[in-house]
């Protein structure tokens, strides 16, 4: 062989395997399995479809044709191959991180001088290192171990992986030093047998591809390489064109590009609040449409025709979501969460959405409010959202953001802080505050006639005296529970002072108080004879009022009413004793 062919060919082949091409697919869709079982079968029979991930591709369909062809099969599309995949029983294995697997992972040093001294070139991380060791993608590691963090893995740690066979630098074997040849000294390749060497090997003569090389200072130098074989040397390779483009810059530029991006990627995809990506596009077109038609009162437009929000809702197109959305709302996948929609929004939401229509119709791109979702296994969500049209969009709202804070906690603990506020805790009925604005209320809207029922516990504080305040607080309680079975709406029941309790009953006339008396002690004597112990006696009095009366006046009509059955009471007690034997 011509001596100075010999390093153009390896520079050939070496420049050609290390091509670094950029990856075609998506981003982040969901792995198919159907796919993932094609490329585990590629793999394990020497036809590698880069890196595994479940997603159809470049590479996986020129792996199947390259297989097709090297067995005598028909070329077909990924979708229309015959393969028999049996073989191929199960898609996933597990893998436990090893103590010794640490040891493959480290810095690498930034001198080519430095690296050539190592035995092997060190992996960045735990995932680099499984991702090659199961031949796969990084992201498609991430997406089938959800919600582990494999940015953090440690030793014992259990991760789900491909069924491949697997790439154990471990057992790899150092060869015999390889003799120093002058002319390479100031040469370095970096190696990849991506697929050049295939189209080499099936007759193509030229080839285009992406090399790094060194500089004699150490720089880096991104080469765009290019080569063809000189007609008429077809057959013996003995002439070939290579020509070398510094594109280093460029490379460097997209590498900058390719960072932000991902930057913002990760931003988004690890906020901690639930982020929604949509498409109002079409929702444009069809308030754009109302607008034409001379519509100029939406909210009435709304009212007339409810059917034109549900048909806003189902036209808008959900782009992306975020984890923490599906941590939120109970799914296990952006696909479960997007075929159910509709159980997420739903009930109050309709409500919600028709005001969001009504502020973008007024030109507010820009909104917040607090909305009612559900998750998936039906517990209600109070969501604070903040909406967004990018002003990119503004025109055609093709791009919107939606941020969502989950306040179902704070919710609660306004709700309970809003019913301590107006309920007695002892008893659940409804305290003093309460009954004063509710008195406040009807003395202004009614409705009429108005009437009270003013009750005092008899002897409880000889109970709290005699047995203490836990016997007490047991009566107190048990009498809340006789008024709220007593007691139903629109009427309620309040307790305003230690063994003081009264009745509201608005609308109800006389009639209807002393009915409700008789009810109320019904009540009373089945609790008495429920819990046995400590008796619960009353005393009551009522008043009534017609439109006009003050409500003054009828406070004191049941207080001097409920007085005047105490007075009695004690009375018949007194007399009792004295004629009672001694």
């Amino acid at each position: 062989m011509n001596p100075l062919l010999f390093p153009l060919l390896l520079l050939i082949a070496a420049t050609a395997a290390s091509a670094v091409l950029p990856d075609p697919l998506p981003k982040a869709p969901e792995p198919v399995d159907d796919i993932l079982r094609l490329q585990i079968f590629l793999d394990g029979q020497l036809f590698g479809p880069g890196k595994l991930d479940g997603r159809p591709g470049e590479f996986t369909t020129k792996a199947l044709k390259h297989y097709q062809r090297a067995h005598g099969l028909p070329e077909t599309e990924l979708e229309t191959h015959t393969l028999d995949l049996s073989s191929v029983t199960e898609l996933y294995t597990t893998y436990t991180i090893r103590a010794q697997d640490l040891g493959f992972v480290g810095e690498l040093p930034s001198q080519p001088a430095a690296q050539s001294k190592k035995k092997y070139l060190p992996y960045d991380s735990l995932l680099e290192f499984l991702t090659e060791r199961f031949h796969c993608a990084p992201d498609f590691l991430e997406f089938i171990n959800q919600p582990m963090k494999l940015s953090a893995l440690k030793s014992g740690d259990v991760v789900k992986v491909p069924a491949v066979q697997p790439f154990l630098i471990e057992e790899l074997t150092q060869i015999a030093k390889l003799p120093e040849i002058p002319e390479f000294k100031t040469r370095v390749i970096k190696i990849d047998t991506r697929e050049k060497l295939l189209a080499l090997w099936d007759g193509v003569l030229s080839f285009e591809t992406r090399s790094v090389n060194y500089a004699l200072d150490g720089r880096r130098l991104d080469v765009q390489v290019r080569a063809r074989v000189l007609p008429g040397y077809e057959q013996s390779w003995s002439r070939v064109l290579v020509s070398l483009e510094d594109v280093t810059a460029e490379v460097q530029s997209t590498t900058r590009l390719q960072s932000s991006e991902q930057y913002a990627r990760d931003l988004f995809e690890y906020s901690p609040v639930s982020l929604w990506v949509e498409d109002f596009s079409v929702v444009k077109r069809l308030m754009d449409d109302v607008r034409a038609r001379g519509i100029t009162d939406f909210r009435t437009f709304l009212k007339v025709h409810p059917e034109f929000v549900t048909r806003c809702m189902q036209e808008i197109q959900v782009l992306d979501v975020n984890r923490q959305t599906l941590q939120m709302f109970g799914a296990e996948s952006k696909q479960q969460l997007l075929q159910n929609l509709s159980r997420v929004f739903r009930g109050e939401m309709y409500d919600s959405f028709a005001e969001q229509l009504i502020d973008l119709w007024d030109g507010k791109l820009v909104q917040q409010r607090e909305v009612v979702n559900y998750g998936l296994a039906g517990d209600v969500l109070h969501i604070h959202m903040e909406f967004a049209i990018m002003s990119s969009h503004a025109e055609k709202w093709g791009l919107v953001l939606l941020s969502l804070v989950d306040i179902t906690a704070r919710k609660k603990a306004e709700a309970y802080l809003e019913y301590l506020g107006k309920h007695d805790v002892l008893t659940q009925l409804r305290n003093r505050a309460f009954y004063t604005e509710e008195l406040n209320r009807l003395s202004r809207k009614g409705p009429w006639p108005l009437s009270m029922i003013a009750i005092d516990m008899n002897g409880l504080k000889v109970v709290n005296d005699e047995h203490g305040h836990t016997a007490g607080d047991a009566m107190l309680r048990r009498m809340g529970e006789v008024l709220t079975k007593a007691v139903d709406a629109p009427a309620c029941a309040a307790r305003i002072g230690g063994d003081e309790f009264v009745v509201l009953l608005p609308g109800t006339d006389e009639r209807g108080a002393m009915a409700l008396q008789e009810r109320i002690l019904s009540l009373l004597e089945l609790n008495n004879q429920f819990y046995p112990g400590h008796s619960i006696q009353v005393s009551m009095g009522h008043a009534c009022g017609q439109e006009g009366t003050s409500i003054e006046s009828i406070v004191q009509g049941a207080d001097k009413a409920m007085y005047a059955e105490k007075a009695r009471l004690y009375r018949d007690k007194e007399r009792d004793r004295r004629v009672s034997p001694a």
